[in-house]
């Protein structure tokens, strides 16, 4: 039971560490959009809105933000990974915890065997 407790654990930190990933990810989207929007207001002199978008994408600041997005999405789906990993082997040791605790009371027992004289 022990180890079942510890897997336990780590399932509830593993998503607790989802949830915080996935925060990080939705705040750096928005800094990105805030970086591009003040850029594309630096270049409301261009009259095509294609031309300002291609110098919004190629600034070096909306260029980090993009990285540090890719970045912490990439952590994000990770540590997800490893929460769907662990969760599974979760539920196979409980499955087995029952079937073991099951045999050593005689086997699996039907309600119909329980409720009968």
């Amino acid at each position: 039971m022990d180890l079942f407790r510890r897997v336990n654990e780590w399932v509830k930190y593993l998503k607790l560490q989802l949830t915080a990933a996935e925060v990080d990810v939705t705040q750096a989207k928005t800094r990105r959009g805030r970086a591009g929007a003040a850029i594309m207001v630096e270049n409301r002199g261009e009259r095509a809105v294609s031309t300002q978008k291609a110098l919004v994408d190629s600034d070096p600041r909306f260029q980090e933000q993009d990285d540090l997005v890719q970045e912490i999405y990439g952590y994000a789906k990770f540590v997800e990974a490893l929460h769907s990993q662990v969760d599974s082997d979760l539920f196979h040791l409980s499955r087995e915890i029952t079937r073991r605790s099951d045999a050593e009371r005689g086997g699996r027992s039907t309600r119909a065997r329980r409720y009968t004289p």
